[in-house]
């Protein structure tokens, strides 16, 4: 987690939807973890691991 924040720790945009996403926890989760991983090109583990911490 600390190398992955270091790397996108000036795209606040990022961390700002990341955040958004992991208070969420609804059925379309998944669906919303993809477009981001889309948008940003982090893969989906990547996304994932930001969502879990």
């Amino acid at each position: 987690m600390t190398k992955l924040l270091m790397g996108v720790q000036n795209c606040v945009p990022l961390l700002f939807l990341v955040n958004i996403i992991a208070s969420l926890h609804v059925s379309y989760e998944r669906e919303i973890v993809q477009t981001i991983s889309q948008t940003t090109g982090l893969s989906l583990a990547e996304v994932e691991q930001l969502q879990q911490q």
